[in-house]
């Protein structure tokens, strides 16, 4: 045997390969990986830059800046003491000197907080300005050089710190840009290298993933060398399948693998007639395993090419799964054999001589038996049968079946039980054969040229008590159902669809077609009745299969009294029946035509009245359909004197000219026939010589009773009145009673509706001459009509206006979002609402729009809106200036203390809600009285217009400023952060009134006393926290002036 390389599989180059060949597959990844790590790296100098380097630089940066801003503030405050030092007024500004040097005194105090930012010289600068600050007497005369120099250098120190940390901040800003132009640019390199990586890698991972789920099949097959018969290639199942490895079947041939004597599959390939053959080849033979043990195996042999050589493909099939299925097949079997023996239904094997041979547990149950009790035994009345006569019955079907061979079933009978009463069962007697070549046994019938004897019966046998119940509750509602057909109001008859013959009816369709209910209808042809022929007969029965009952249709039959009946029919096809029939359902629906007649005739009175037609139109068309809906009746109309309605008759065709004349007679006179209301027996009635003939005019053409109905007008007026006469001598049935009242009734709206129509033409005119706008408009805002004023109003024409949609109802949301017209409208009241219009003439104006709601008749939503719309652009003008004047103060143009008096709750409630501090800061001003008595009042307004400006500029959005009094002002600190925060802001402020004002030429200046009380530290009412507040700046006059106070300090 040549000895032949071991074999290998050709590896498919993956994409780390193809764009790096040099690289091992590890040296591909770290390729890819170094890739990220400048990723990596900027990401984190970037977060430790932004995170860890550069807030304590800036929060430096603010406590330098807050200390600048500090030492300017001593700077001002030392420049206005020496201005003020300097003027001549010294004695009246000492109050106003100690004021600024306790705010100096309480800055320097704040500075010392933030002993990191300056040196150890700095902090000794700073000690010698505070001591440079005791208060000294006026006249000593002091010397506030110093002081400025000290305070100037300090500031000259603060700004240099300030530039350097300036300058760092920047430098950190700077670097942080670089580290992320870096990051994008590595990051998007490696996204790319990435994303190639992996769409090449994927590619060649599928084609790997084809070639490992063929090695990895379960199916044995092998590439054999078509000349050497060497194996060249085997898959894991082939491997399995032989117990050898790879490199040892490299080194074998396919002869290898099979044992001594056995079929050699390759070499009957190789050796068979290619036009016989051809090039697939498939065998039975054994393989034999490394383990020296043989399997028989399936094999097919395949001629293709491989890696450029022609090889033999083999598919092996492992066959030792075949004995699994027949030990399967044999778990089956007994399998069944089990589900015999418990079968539902009883079972007894009996031989041929009537001996029972086994009983299932089945047949044990049913019995109340075991098997010893009877098995060896003859079936006889000893154990099973009742009586002889059951016994007698069972043998001669036992014998049939034995000598036909053939499966019987037997009636019911009835066996014994041990112990228990007797069952009802029914019987199947089957014969079983014993074939002789085989010794198989068959059940039933034998098949023709089988050479087979009987060996037995099976008995079959299951309890059927419980089936004899049921079938007796079938019976009982197959009853009930029977007579729920008979008692049916409608018509149902079973129609032949071949010949059209009634097959069965019930009795509600034979009264419908007059007949009694001793007639019967079966077998007679349904073209008797109706009137359609046989192909449309057919073809209704047709669509009704189609429709599958969901759509009837309508006939007329023609009774056997001769009468015409307009019906209903409704079926189906009887899906239980072989032939062709159909359940037809009749309905008699002569009361719904009637009914549908009287609708089409309030429809076409309610178009008319919509259109205007007159009252005695009406009546005409009122009569005229009542006579064709029935035929049977006489109609005229009698109206009253004054009455809109006019005399009308109608009458049969066959009514006598004698009585027609005689109406018309009547008519003509005035003379109602017949009294104004109820049905009146022609009999008694005689009210004047011409009544007297009309009645037996009346009776002589058939007429036995006449119903009125009165038509009423709504004020109670009678109008007229209908009369109906009828052949019978019986009363008008209800539904007719009712038909002519409704008729009267409508009679009756025509007449309202005249008088309305004119009233409505009226009111038209009435508000087409008025001057106020008004207009209409539908439930959605559409407008529907408008008088002259309206459109005069708008300047726009008639055309533009009719259909389109008010302004105020197509708006987005209304001019007041708090208020919901709908909800006012909707309880019938009117809504009052301003909202700024559009026109064509003006620009735009405000107006006011007044809306009432119209309801119809039980109705929760209106119908219609009546809208009355005025100009209100000057009045609301005025108002609005009168409101300014009322809650604004003349002078400074601030809020008064009205405006404070209705705002200060709403802002204690949010105060409150929010759990906010809110602190009132009560100040008047200090000197204010001395520089009117010096410079004027004049002066002192623009001074108090100067101050309310600064002030202003320094408060925030959020918190308010009143003036309450001539030099007393309030401010209202909403949302205050606390005790720092408030001092602070008072500080600012006393600092800002402090500074002098340029007025007319000259410097003025100004000091002030600030009171402030806490909510809801100090109060918790409106007028507690002002007088608490007024308290604390009294106080603070009181100890020095130019200074603030907390309540609580008192």
């Amino acid at each position: 045997m040549s000895q032949r390389p071991p074999l290998s599989t050709h590896p498919i180059k993956t994409l780390p390969e193809k764009i790096f060949p040099l690289l091992s597959p590890l040296g591909q990844k770290m390729v890819l990986g170094i890739l990220f790590l400048p990723v990596l790296f900027f990401l984190a100098t970037g977060a430790w830059l932004d995170f860890s380097l550069k807030p304590p630089v800036l929060s430096s940066l603010s406590g330098v800046t807050r200390v600048l801003y500090d030492l300017h503030s001593i700077l001002r405050s030392l420049s206005y003491i020496k201005s003020l030092k300097e003027s001549p007024l010294l004695s009246e500004n000492i109050s106003r000197i100690a004021g600024y040097r306790e705010q100096i005194q309480a800055t320097v105090k704040d500075i010392r907080q933030d002993t990191s930012i300056f040196t150890d010289k700095d902090m000794e600068r700073l000690s010698l300005l505070e001591k440079s600050l005791i208060p000294h007497s006026p006249s000593a005369g002091e010397n506030l050089s110093s002081p400025l120099r000290l305070a100037s250098l300090m500031e000259k120190d603060c700004e240099q710190i300030r530039s350097g940390k300036m300058e760092k901040l920047h430098q950190i800003d700077l670097w942080i840009s670089w580290t992320g132009g870096g990051l994008t640019i590595f990051f998007f390199l490696s996204l790319g290298a990435s994303f190639l990586w992996i769409r090449d890698y994927w590619a060649s991972h599928r084609y790997l993933a084809l070639t490992e789920a063929l090695n990895h099949s379960q199916n044995a097959i092998a590439f054999i060398d078509f000349k050497t018969r060497q194996f060249v290639l085997a898959n894991e199942g082939f491997l399995i399948l032989s117990g050898y490895s790879r490199e040892e079947l490299a080194r074998m041939g396919d002869r290898d693998i099979l044992p001594a004597g056995c079929l050699d599959p390759v070499g009957s390939f190789l050796s068979q007639d290619e036009a016989s053959g051809g090039s697939v080849y498939q065998c039975q033979t054994e393989c034999l395993r490394k383990d020296k043990t043989t399997i028989p195996v399936s094999v097919r042999l395949e001629e293709s090419l491989w890696d450029g050589r022609k090889v033999l493909i083999e598919m092996v099939s492992d066959q030792s799964l075949q004995e699994a299925l027949f030990k399967k097949n044999r778990e089956t079997l007994s399998h069944l054999e089990n589900m015999i023996k418990n079968l539902g239904e009883g079972l007894i094997e009996l031989s041929s001589s009537g001996e029972m041979l086994s009983i299932n547990t089945s047949g044990q149950t049913i019995l109340g038996v075991e098997p010893e009790q009877i098995v060896g035994q003859k079936i006889s009345t000893d154990n099973l049968f009742l009586n002889q006569e059951i016994q007698e019955s069972f043998e001669s079907s036992f014998q049939r079946v034995l000598e036909d061979e053939i499966p019987l079933e037997n009636d019911f009978l009835v066996l014994k039980r041990n112990n228990l009463p007797p069952v009802e069962v029914s019987t199947t007697l089957t014969p079983f054969f014993k074939n002789q070549p085989k010794g198989t046994v068959t059940i039933g019938a034998r098949e023709s040229g089988e050479q087979s004897s009987p060996k037995g019966v099976l008995l079959l046998f299951r309890n059927v008590s419980r089936r004899k119940q049921a079938e007796k509750k079938v019976a009982e509602s197959e009853e009930k159902y029977r007579r729920m057909v008979e008692s049916s109001p409608d018509g149902i008859y079973i129609l032949n669809g071949l010949t059209l013959t009634i097959e069965d009816h019930n009795s509600g369709f034979a009264k419908m077609m007059g007949v009694g209910e001793k007639d019967s209808l079966i077998g007679r042809s349904i073209t008797d009745f109706a009137t359609n022929s046989p192909e449309t007969i057919r073809d209704n029965l047709k669509k009704l299969q189609m429709a599958e009952g969901r759509t009837p249709y309508e006939t007329i039959f023609i009774r056997s009294d001769g009468r015409k009946v307009p019906l209903s029919l409704n079926g189906n096809r009887l899906p239980a029946k072989q032939e062709e029939s159909f359940l037809i359902t009749v309905r008699d629906i002569t009361l719904r035509y009637q009914s549908e007649s009287i609708q089409n005739l309030f429809l076409k009175i309610d178009q008319m009245l919509i259109s205007g037609e007159s009252a005695q139109k009406i009546a005409s068309v009122v009569t005229e359909c009542l006579l064709e809906t029935f035929p049977f009746m006489v109609v005229w109309i009698t109206p009253n004197p004054g009455s809109p309605l006019a005399p009308k008759l109608q009458g049969v065709s066959a009514i006598s000219r004698d009585l027609e004349k005689t109406l018309r007679t009547l008519f003509k006179n005035n003379h109602p026939a017949i009294p104004d209301g109820g049905t009146t027996d022609l009999v008694e009635h005689a009210h004047h010589e011409e009544s007297a003939s009309f009645n037996e005019l009346l009776r002589k053409n058939g007429i036995g009773t006449v119903y009125s109905e009165p038509v009423i007008a709504p004020q109670a007026n009678l109008l007229g009145s209908i009369h109906v006469g009828i052949s019978s001598q019986k009363d008008l049935s209800a539904p007719l009673k009712l038909m002519v009242r409704d008729v009267a009734r409508k009679l009756s709206l025509a007449t309202l509706q005249q008088k309305e129509l004119s009233h409505i033409k009226l009111l038209e005119k009435a508000f087409g001459i008025a001057d106020t706008p008004m207009f209409i408009t539908d439930s959605h805002g559409l407008i529907e009509w408008c008088n002259p004023a309206y459109l005069e109003l708008t300047a726009l024409a008639f055309d533009e206006v009719i259909g389109k949609q008010h302004p105020y109802f197509g708006a987005s949301s209304p001019a007041d979002p708090g208020k919901d017209p709908w909800k006012t409208l909707y309880r019938g009241e009117p809504f009052v609402v301003e909202y700024e219009q559009e026109s064509g003439q003006k620009k735009h104006f405000l107006g006011e729009l007044r809306i009432s709601p119209i309801f119809k008749d039980d109705e929760e939503i209106p119908s219609n809106l009546v809208c009355i719309e005025l100009d209100i652009t000057q009045d609301k003008k005025v108002e609005e200036e009168l409101q300014d004047k009322a809650y604004h103060d003349p002078l400074t143009k601030l809020p008064n203390r009205s405006l404070f008096e209705a705002q200060i709750n709403n802002r204690l409630k949010t105060a409150h809600n929010r759990k906010n501090l809110l602190a009132l800061l009560f100040l008047d001003l200090d000197g204010f009285k001395a520089i009117n008595d010096r410079f004027g009042h004049e002066m002192g307004d623009t001074l108090l217009k100067a101050l309310a400006q600064r002030l202003l500029a320094l408060l925030r959005s959020d918190d308010d400023l009143y003036r309450i009094g001539g030099d007393e002002f309030v401010i209202l600190l909403n949302n205050a952060g606390g005790d720092h925060e408030i001092a602070a802001v008072s500080r600012r402020i006393l600092a800002s009134i402090h500074e002098p004002f340029h007025l007319h030429g000259k410097l003025i200046s100004v000091g002030a006393s600030i009171g402030i009380a806490i909510y809801p530290e100090n109060a918790t009412s409106e007028g507690e926290l002002l007088r608490h507040a007024d308290l604390a700046m009294y106080n603070a006059k009181q100890t020095g002036r130019n200074r603030f106070v907390f309540f609580r300090d008192l």
